[in-house]
C-alpha cells in the first residue's frame, strides 16, 4: 500500500525522462543521475518530452510501484 503523508517526500525531476524505461530504469535514474535512494520513501514524479505524461515511482518498503497518468 502506498502512504503519502504531509511528510512524504516528493522529488519532481525536471529534465524529461525516457518512458519506454521500466521499473529498472526509473530506479537507476534515481540512483545515477538525482543521486537519491530510491527506496527511501522519496516520491519521484517524471515528465515525458512531450509533458503529455507524468510517471512517479515510490517505494512501500517490500516493492517499487511505478505510476503514469496522461496530462490533457
Amino acid at each position: 500500500m502506498i502512504k503519502l503523508t504531509r511528510q512524504t517526500p516528493i522529488l519532481l525531476a525536471i529534465a524529461p525522462a525516457d518512458f519506454r524505461a521500466g521499473i529498472d530504469g526509473f530506479v537507476a535514474v534515481c540512483r545515477r543521475q538525482l543521486k537519491q535512494n530510491p527506496s527511501s520513501g522519496i516520491l519521484f514524479v517524471f515528465i515525458n518530452r512531450n509533458k503529455t505524461m507524468i510517471r512517479a515511482l515510490t517505494y512501500d518498503g517490500t516493492v517499487f510501484w511505478l505510476m503514469t497518468n496522461l496530462i490533457f
